[in-house]
């Protein structure tokens, strides 16, 4: 009984994210266009404006705020994944060592040190490495954001026991997450941030992601001590390596 209310909760949930994907298209497709025309006109004016006076810091203003909601739209798109998934043969580790190159001045300005440890060999998947790649530094800004200076994450890669599934996970030091809403983190728009300082949607894009791929996305949480995000992807090949 319990196992079938587990895949009758995983069900509902499916078709709940299914359901905000559609909706979030919709709503960024119907802004998108004003928001490009806020922003064109406001630029226009901006090269005619004098830099210094009222005028100028008054468009600059309209410009960061419009600039803010086109991040938003980008976002929901992203979510809905209205684009296509473009899979191709690729290396986990060099999807990893990618991402890392691009977060890490964000972690050495909090002085959090990133330590990994990568499997040995390559461990080969066909996937959209794009999509993959934004699924990783979801996850990894996520923690950033949670955790204080001289922090500490630790990353690794490794085959499944099977061996059928390649694994790679995110282990930070950050302040954990409460027992009472740790069910809700890969719910869209949820977030324990204060207002303006996120969205709520880049977990839930990475679980929408890794779910596209046939993946699995775990999490494992003490409050206090840290948090530990676990992602699972079906290998390119019996055994992760090439033949």
């Amino acid at each position: 009984m319990s196992k079938q209310k587990a895949l009758e909760h995983k069900s509902t949930k499916v078709e709940r994210l299914e359901s905000l994907e559609r909706l979030s298209a919709g709503i960024a497709h119907e802004i998108n266009n004003p928001l490009g025309l806020i922003l064109g006109y406001t630029q226009l004016l901006l090269n005619e404006a004098e830099p210094g006076d009222r005028f100028h810091e008054d468009l600059k203003t309209v410009e960061k705020h419009a600039l803010n909601c086109k991040n938003i739209v980008e976002d929901l798109l992203s979510f809905s994944r209205s684009t296509e998934i473009a899979k191709i043969p690729v290396n986990l580790n060099d999807l990893v060592n990618e991402v890392l190159s691009v977060v890490q001045p964000r972690f050495d300005a909090k002085r959090i040190l990133i330590s990994k440890k990568l499997f040995p060999e390559p461990i080969h998947l066909k996937v959209d490495p794009e999509k993959v790649k934004q699924a990783f530094m979801n996850i990894l800004i996520n923690a950033e954001q949670v955790m204080d200076r001289d922090g500490m994450i630790r990353i690794n890669t490794k085959l499944d026991d099977s061996p059928s599934r390649a694994v790679v996970s995110f282990k930070d030091t950050g302040p954990g997450i409460e027992p009472e809403i740790i069910h809700k983190i890969f719910d869209p728009f949820f977030t324990t941030r204060p207002t303006g300082k996120g969205n709520g949607l880049g977990l839930a894009v990475s679980y929408g992601v890794i779910r596209d791929h046939d993946g699995e996305i775990r999490v494992r949480s003490t409050p206090g001590t840290g948090s530990q995000f676990t992602v699972l992807l079906p290998l390119d090949g019996s055994n992760g390596r090439k033949k």
